[in-house]
């Protein structure tokens, strides 16, 4: 701008000069002009008069001094103007060089503006690449439990529980929270019981933002009495494959040693009449829960004869001279004496004793024998139980029948009988000790006296070690045989860790740093060093809030365990007040346990955990009790404490211990001296094995003021149902049904049984074994048997025995209202039907079946109900109402085109029970009587039968009127001749 300026002031100076030069030009020419012309105006004078002449030289001198002058002022102008433009001109050249050297400058600057933005552009793009970047390898997920309104899971606490215990399973939903799709995995980690499992529902993994998967988290329910825990981790499969910055969910249940508790004793049979001066053996058969004594011992009562008596194994010796009308049997349980099972026997004199075995025990039920009169007789029936068939009855090593039917006749002496059964297949049962540790193949439902071959295969980080039966390893081999199985086996294929895994953390988390962690092979150490940060302090290592050691350098000669072990720092020159904890009695652990140092004005939490049978008592803090609580939490900590916990040992604990043969405390609240081995100091450690484990808690005593002093409440105070042994008050059946015995005992006796029976059938408590050898094939029964209570549930009914569809509802028609409330009450019912072949039935059932009219017997078969009830089993002869049964004719007798029916006798009397199906492989039949069957082919119609009687009929008729003439013809022959002879 100022050089456009200066250029134009130049010009315009410039213009000047021109101008002033051409004025003066101008005024130059007309002096000239003047001075040569010859015209001088007549008023001027005369030119040549002296005086004209130097007046205008005058005249004309003044006027060329003025044009000079004014030419000399419009040169000295002009100079100036030149002199002001030159001046103007180098002021404007320097003004232009300043100008280039600014615009050069201000071009640089802007030069280096852009190239500073540029940079700064260039930095925030690849910061916010990177953030990107970084924003891409986040993800965030969450855990919550499905229908819960907990909200955030953080752990999942499976609580205690007794071995065996089938638990809950948690369904947990994992959900991706962030902005990013997730592909989810899963890991489990620390549980080298593998006692947790975590299985995903359905097949969905991958994520996207606010997507959820759920996974059912299980502990198994074979983990012998400890306490376990194990951590779920859950990643992005792209972004953290190792784990890294994964969700962990802790994972903790504990196992209590089952309580070993008698519930019941059966004596087998309950009811008998047998023969004076005769032995009978009695059986009987305690149930429980654990490992529990199953010895009783036997007693007698009303006997009338010192040489009747009952030996210790339940043999029963009748006097001859025994003259009661009634000898009670009792077997009472050895270790509850409570419990108690009972048998009535009726002696009868001039008899002999028909006694029933069953070979092996547990193969099916029988009914009948007993004392049977001189010459008299007595009918056996014997009905297998699931999984068994019936082989015959075997008298003096011979099997005498094959019929579940048996009649003794012509009873002469003692007879001793037994039914043999035989097992259809066995189960082999083949199974991982940690699911986690590798894979079985093999075993299941084999054939009897069959084999099986069972495969191992560990997974990564772990190893196959061998197979065990029991407490017996019997074969090292990853693959075996098992040959001629003629017995249920159960075998475990033992999986171990190849390595355990130490996590190390720091507690504050800025209070140091900790090395030594890692996996490591079994067997083998590590050292863990702990350094404290600037101003921090070394404390203790610490597993589960148990110290294990007080030394920043730890060494682990041996890695038996996963578990994470916290470095604990306290910040220097901070107060610090010790607290010590410790157990007061017998039963319950605190943790942490020993003696600790508080920083002051910081919180710590106590735990107070009772052992199965026991429950807390009391807690003292500073030697004043707080109550029975369980944890406890020392807030803004300003001064040294103490906390002590006490516990007591339950009614129901107590019961349990007696019944398992434990020792049981001589008091409910068993108080432990203080000595100096169980006395806390500043240095007081606990093993790494204890901590890791979960066994640590009741190392250190803490002794409570006024112990004695305090009230022992009852089990009811201490929210703890007590077991009333004598009598139960609940049972797995009024568990189930979610009732009391009293509101059961009013809906049974209102008429509403069926709920109880469904229940009953489900538990267990209501027995019902059904054979049959000639159930349809497209009607096959599922093994309900070997079914969990669970699986159980989710079968129809229609798969249930179909080859008898309504064999519910004669059940429930069939028991009695003694039976059905004994079922509510804890007691056993069983009812067995079987419909088996028979091979060789007596001449009598043949004799009388093949006078059938108009049907020919091709296959004999018994049907045949047993019901026990009490130990005490009898055949049942007739029903209540009919039951509906369908049987398939056999591929050996089966005729196309030909009408089958069953054929049944019962008390003598025979009956045709027609088909009332459309199929015709099949029978279906109604019958309410139990005695012998057989199929029968129709060999003549109703109608073909109804033609020949009426031919016959008319057949006979004309012989008969044949007959009738002749006779006429002959009489009339006979006069005449008898005429003729008077004559004569």
């Amino acid at each position: 701008m100022k050089k456009t300026v200066s250029l134009m002031l130049a010009f315009l100076l410039s213009m000047t000069v021109f101008v002033s030069d051409v004025i003066g030009l101008t005024m130059v020419a007309r002096a000239e002009e003047i001075v040569s012309d010859e015209s001088v105006p007549s008023d001027v004078g005369d030119p040549g008069d002296p005086s004209t002449m130097s007046n205008q030289s005058a005249e004309w001198d003044a006027q060329i001094d003025e044009m000079i002058r004014q030419q000399q002022e419009a040169d000295a102008g002009r100079q100036q103007a030149m002199d002001e433009a030159a001046n103007d001109a180098e002021e404007a050249a320097k003004q232009q060089e300043d100008d280039e050297a600014a615009q050069e400058a201000k071009r640089k600057a802007e030069e280096e503006d852009q190239k500073r933005q540029q940079e700064a552009d260039d930095a925030a793009k690849a910061a916010e690449e990177a953030r990107k970047a970084q924003e891409d390898t986040k993800y965030s997920l969450t855990a919550t439990l499905q229908s819960s309104q907990i909200g955030v899971v953080t752990y999942l606490d499976f609580g205690s529980a007794q071995i065996g215990t089938d638990r809950d399973y948690f369904p947990l939903n994992i959900s991706n929270t962030g902005n990013n799709p997730v592909d989810l995995i899963m890991a489990e980690t620390m549980d080298a019981d593998g006692a947790f499992s975590a299985t995903l529902h359905g097949d969905k993994t991958h994520l996207e933002p606010g997507e959820t998967s759920r996974f059912n988290v299980s502990m198994k329910s074979s983990l012998p009495a400890g306490t376990y825990s194990a951590y779920l981790l859950f990643a992005d499969k792209n972004r953290d494959p190792n784990f890294i910055n994964c969700l962990k969910i802790p994972l903790r249940g504990v196992v209590t040693p089952k309580q070993a508790v008698v519930t019941g004793v059966t004596v087998t049979p309950s009811k008998a009449t047998l023969a004076v001066g005769n032995s009978y053996q009695f059986y009987a058969n305690v149930t429980g829960t654990g490992d529990f004594n199953q010895g009783v011992n036997w007693t007698i009562t009303n006997q009338q004869s010192s040489g009747t008596y009952i030996s210790n194994t339940g043999n029963l010796t009748i006097a001859a001279d025994e003259t009661s009308p009634a000898i009670s049997i009792i077997a009472t349980s050895a270790a509850n004496a409570q419990a108690a099972g009972y048998a009535t026997v009726t002696p009868q004199r001039n008899s002999y004793n028909v006694s029933a075995n069953i070979d092996p025990v547990g193969g099916g039920s029988i009914s009948g024998g007993g004392a049977v009169s001189q010459g008299g007789s007595v009918t056996l029936s014997a009905v297998p139980a699931k999984n068994f068939y019936f082989v015959g009855w075997i008298r003096d090593g011979q099997i005498v029948s094959n019929s579940t039917n048996y009649t003794v006749s012509n009873v002469q002496s003692n007879v001793g009988v037994t039914a043999k059964f035989a097992q259809t297949y066995v189960t082999v049962k083949a199974e991982a000790n940690n699911t986690n540790g590798g894979n079985v193949v093999g075993g299941g439902t084999i054939t009897y006296g069959g084999s099986t071959t069972l495969s191992a295969k560990a997974y990564s980080g772990y190893v196959f070690t061998g197979w065990k039966e029991g407490d017996t390893v019997i074969s090292r081999d990853a693959s075996i045989k098992l040959n001629n199985l003629t017995v249920d086996r159960k075998i475990t294929a033992v999986f171990e860790k190849t390595s355990h895994t130490v996590v190390l953390n720091s507690y504050p988390a800025e209070g140091g740093k900790t090395e030594g962690g890692g996996t490591f092979a079994v067997g083998q150490g590590t050292t863990i060093k702990a350094t404290p940060a600037s101003g921090y302090k070394f404390v203790s290592w610490n597993i589960n809030n148990q110290v294990v050691s007080r030394e920043a350098t730890c060494k682990i000669e041996k890695v038996e365990y996963d578990c994470t072990v916290t470095a604990v720092f306290e910040k220097e020159g901070i107060t610090a007040f010790e607290i010590s904890s410790g157990v007061a009695t017998t039963g319950g652990t605190i943790s942490p346990s020993g003696k600790v140092n508080v920083a002051k004005g910081t919180n710590v939490t106590y735990t107070i955990t009772p052992k199965s049978g026991f429950a807390i008592l009391a807690v003292a803090v500073d030697g004043i009790q707080v109550g029975p609580v369980s944890t406890y939490t020392f807030t803004n900590v300003q001064a040294p404490h103490t906390i002590s916990a006490a516990f007591v040992q339950t009614n129901a604990g107590q019961q349990a211990a007696a019944q398992s043969g434990k020792p049981v405390q001589t008091q409910k609240v068993e108080p432990v001296a203080k000595t100096t081995t169980n006395t806390a100091t500043t240095e007081s450690t606990v093993s790494i094995a204890e901590a890791a484990s979960g066994e640590a808690g009741d190392t250190y005593v803490e002794e409570m003021p006024d112990l004695e002093n305090i009230a022992i409440p009852t089990d009811e105070e201490l929210g703890v149902p007590e077991e009333d042994f004598s009598q139960q008050t609940y049972s797995e059946v009024t568990q189930m049904l979610g009732m009391s015995m009293d509101e059961v005992e009013a809906m049974v006796m209102s008429g509403n049984r069926m709920p109880v029976l469904d229940a009953a059938f489900y538990t267990g408590a209501l027995g019902a074994y059904v054979t049959n050898d000639y159930e349809p094939k497209d009607m096959r029964s599922v093994d309900y048997q070997n079914m969990s209570r669970e699986e159980l549930m989710l079968v129809s009914d229609d798969e249930i025995n179909p080859s008898l569809p309504d064999l519910d509802v004669v059940v429930e028609r069939m028991l009695s209202t003694d039976d059905v409330m004994s079922m509510a009450k804890g007691g056993q019912v069983g009812v067995s039907v079987s419909l088996t072949k028979v091979a060789d039935p007596d001449a009598v059932t043949q004799r009388i079946m093949k006078n059938a009219v108009g049907q020919k017997p091709v296959e004999y078969f018994d049907l045949t109900m047993l019901k026990t009830t009490g130990g005490f089993t009898e055949k049942v002869t007739e029903l209540p109402t009919t039951m509906e049964v369908v049987v398939e004719i056999p591929e050996a007798v089966y005729q196309s085109g030909k009408t089958y029916s069953v054929l049944r006798i019962h008390n003598g009397e025979l009956s045709v029970l027609p088909d009332l199906d459309d199929n015709p492989r099949t029978i279906t039949f109604r019958t309410d009587r139990f005695s012998s069957y057989a199929i029968a082919k129709e060999v003549a119609s109703s109608r073909s039968l109804v033609g020949w009687l009426a031919g016959g009929a008319i057949v006979a008729f004309g012989i008969a009127a044949t007959c009738f003439i002749i006779l006429i013809a002959h009489q009339a022959n006979y006069r005449k001749a008898r005429r003729k002879a008077k004559a004569k």
